[in-house]
């Protein structure tokens, strides 16, 4: 599509009109056909990216009883009564938008002919704003391109590529004849994508050997505590070592203030347990001063 560089306008007052350089030279006029509805929107479309303004689509019109298309029209984006900043019912909202309608007539109508080709019937270029600079065209609304990234692509592409292969196993499975000449097709498919990948195609290799390693060590929280059995509790408990009571000179699990000999013969009780004073005196210290008095 050869369309003019360099969108140039005329005027220069605020009540100017603003026509590009390239209607000037007839790239688009009245009397022009295309095949489907879909070349006027790219067509006109990449005429407005030339231009510098922004597409939108307005009415169309359709029959009554096929509901069939028949005429459609294609308006500039910034058609309509201006807003001037009034009517904002929004109080959150601080910032203003800018004047998006300024009441432009720029716009293109196409009808459907007896050849079943669109035809322009209705063309006006004059615009009553500033055109956009090449600059700034790529922000326009109709001229905003979604590129994906690679890897998006990528996956796109193999996506559909593993539908078509489910498609033709699906067909294949059916026949025998076909699932013979699929076999083949395969192995050659694979021999000549096996110039770009030396792997590729070959048999996978079953290993002679397996070695199994420990797992690794988990460092959180309690992973080095484990439940012990009734065993191994048991066998702690023979191997323990008991504390040394004072009282009586004997190890146990009783210090001197809970010492069962002393308690039989009465020299501590349960109520002067707390009380009682931790002494270094033995079993036969106490027994000596009983004695003596």
């Amino acid at each position: 599509m050869d369309l003019p560089k360099t969108p140039l306008v005329e005027g220069g007052s605020s009540t100017s009109t603003y026509v590009p350089r390239g209607v000037q030279d007839g790239v688009l006029k009245i009397g022009m056909s295309f095949e489907s509805m879909k070349d006027v929107e790219v067509f006109y479309n990449a005429y407005a990216k030339e231009a510098g303004f922004s597409v939108s689509k307005g009415s169309e019109c359709k029959k009554s009883l096929t509901k069939e298309l028949y005429s459609k029209l294609f308006v500039c984006s910034k058609q309509g009564k201006p807003n001037n900043g009034k009517g904002i019912l929004d109080p959150v909202k601080k910032r203003r938008r800018g004047v998006v309608r300024e009441n432009c007539e720029a716009a293109l109508r196409v009808s459907k002919s007896k050849d079943e080709k669109w035809v322009v019937v209705k063309f006006i270029e004059e615009h009553s704003h500033i055109l956009a600079t090449p600059r700034k065209v790529p922000f326009l609304p109709s001229h905003r391109e979604f590129r994906p990234n690679l890897d998006e692509v990528v996956c796109i592409r193999r996506n559909d590529l593993a539908s078509k292969i489910h498609k033709i196993l699906d067909v294949a499975f059916k026949f025998e004849e076909a699932l013979s000449f699929l076999e083949k097709k395969i192995d050659v498919i694979c021999d000549e994508i096996g110039q770009f990948e030396p792997d590729c195609g070959a048999k996978m290799r079953v290993p002679q050997e397996i070695h199994v390693h420990q797992p690794d060590i988990a460092k959180t929280k309690g992973s080095r505590k484990r439940l012990k059995g009734a065993k191994e509790n048991a066998m702690e408990q023979t191997t323990k070592k008991f504390r040394l009571c004072l009282g009586c000179d004997e190890r146990g699990e009783h210090d001197k203030q809970n010492c069962p000999k002393l308690r039989d013969m009465g020299l501590i009780s349960l109520s002067d347990r707390s009380t009682q004073p931790d002494s270094q005196v033995s079993l036969m210290d106490h027994y000596s001063q009983g004695l003596s008095e």
